[in-house]
């Protein structure tokens, strides 16, 4: 006869670990379930169509079981981590999918583990085309450097005569000469 938990009905609770609704339960409300560290496997009937990201905020889920052979991504995201929920667009979900006995099982510790993985992959990936761009913004230093020193001295070749300092000579200062 229920057709719907609460919002933060079984919130903050430490001693659920695995959790079947029954068929007929139509929602699941917001963080109803958040904050359940010990919480590692729940079980979705088909009936239910509505969950919130924050349902399963903080929560140590590692197996969703959909009471259906379809599945909603939308539902497999809201048991992700807040990190996991937001990048969910690089890994496809339907690879940590099976289905048996008219049921779908999901690896959400194997989605979460590729998500991060491909996070990290990025993030390097950034880290790398930073730091090349830093190399390459260095070298180009270092070539416009030597550039204009060899343009200082390139005017200084053998025999050229050039005028630098002075000495006093008489009532007028008079330039010193060099040939190089």
């Amino acid at each position: 006869s229920i057709e719907e938990i609460y919002d933060s009905a079984f919130e903050g609770n430490q001693t659920i670990t695995c959790v079947e609704i029954e068929e007929g339960v139509k929602s699941i409300g917001r963080k109803a379930f958040a904050s359940c560290s010990s919480l590692i496997e729940i079980s979705i009937p088909a009936s239910c169509k509505i969950i919130y990201t924050d349902t399963f905020k903080n929560t140590s889920l590692n197996t969703l079981i959909l009471g259906s052979t379809y599945y909603k991504e939308s539902v497999i995201k809201a048991c992700l981590s807040d990190k996991a929920q937001d990048r969910a667009d690089l890994v496809s979900i339907k690879n940590f999918v099976t289905e048996c006995d008219g049921k779908s099982r999901v690896n959400i510790v194997g989605i979460e583990n590729a998500i991060l993985g491909k996070i990290k992959e990025e993030e390097d990936r950034i880290a790398e085309e930073k730091r090349r761009e830093e190399m390459r913004k260095e070298a180009e230093r270092k070539r416009k450097e030597e550039e204009e020193r060899n343009s200082i001295y390139s005017q200084y070749n053998v025999g050229t005569e050039h005028s630098f300092g002075s000495y006093h000579h008489g009532i007028s200062n008079q330039s010193i000469k060099w040939i190089v």
